[in-house]
């Protein structure tokens, strides 16, 4: 199943995302599914398919992130809910089951706590409102491709990835590898990231993070977080300071790197399933 892609004019910008719808009615809330910081909708082709079989889903291209604009107003948290809630807006939904990777779990958090009317699920995978300390460089370097000037073609994109990511399944390796670059003016497939948000990882993260916490308090629909145990993005003290202070959080521990939906994308999709199709 192939999604439908669809350019907005949010917030002064322009901004991409996909959907899909099954032939048949849906018969569930719909589902938005948003990636993580430098990655982009495409990322959750597969997911989606399954997803779609009884919802309508939705998967942004965040702002500076595939085929959506760079910003130039920057790229605050506050920045990404507003695009969010404008998007949902636009296209008629009111209220959905929310799915994040990463960051676009910190997105989800400050939707979720500013908007509990429109958020009635909220699952995050390996990511609470700030990371660990013990992994910030390594997040920084994978983040920011510092050390990625570009690829003659998009084969030999895909065989760095699949080197630098060998657990993920072959497809999304693939996928990946063809909607993560674009081709430059020098005929070489380059990130399609905005380099600016290198600087979430920074100092401009950093000033968010209070704020994160905050929202974290506020949420009162249910959450599910998925802590991927041979990931260092989280730790215990941040897991259990999250869950304690959620009025209905719980968390499910998983065999599984910091990318888990790759990984195992058909018990990701279980999991998912199991949390949004029972009522809490």
């Amino acid at each position: 199943m192939n999604p439908s892609l669809i350019d907005l004019d949010v917030n002064g910008i322009r901004l991409r995302h996909l959907e899909w719808r099954s032939p048949e009615p849906a018969t569930q809330r719909p589902v938005v599914l948003v990636h993580g910081l430098s990655s982009q909708g495409h990322t959750w082709d597969a997911i989606a398919a399954d997803l779609a079989r009884d919802r309508r889903v939705i998967a942004p291209d965040l702002r500076g992130h595939g085929d959506s604009a760079w910003a130039p107003d920057g790229y605050h948290v506050e920045k990404f809910v507003a695009d969010l809630e404008a998007t949902l807006h636009l296209a008629g939904i009111d209220e959905v089951d929310y799915v994040g990777q990463s960051f676009g779990g910190q997105v989800g958090i400050a939707l979720a706590g500013s908007r509990p009317e429109l958020v009635k699920r909220l699952i995050i995978n390996d990511m609470g409102p700030e990371i660990a300390a013990a992994s910030v460089g390594a997040t920084r370097t994978t983040v920011s491709g510092a050390d990625l000037r570009g690829f003659a073609s998009v084969d030999a994109a895909e065989d760095h990835y699949r080197q630098l990511y060998p657990e993920w399944r072959s497809d999304f390796v693939r996928s990946f590898a063809e909607h993560q670059l674009r081709e430059n003016w020098a005929g070489k497939y380059v990130l399609k990231a905005d380099p600016d948000l290198f600087w979430l990882l920074g100092s401009a993260g950093r000033k968010s993070v209070p704020y994160l916490w905050k929202m974290a308090g506020r949420i009162t629909v249910p959450v599910l977080l998925l802590w991927c145990r041979r990931s260092e993005v989280l730790d215990a003290t941040i897991v259990d300071k999250l869950v304690d202070m959620l009025a209905d959080g719980r968390v499910h521990e998983v065999d599984a790197g910091h990318f888990f939906p790759r990984e195992d994308p058909e018990q990701f999709v279980r999991l998912v399933r199991e949390f949004v199709d029972t009522e809490h």
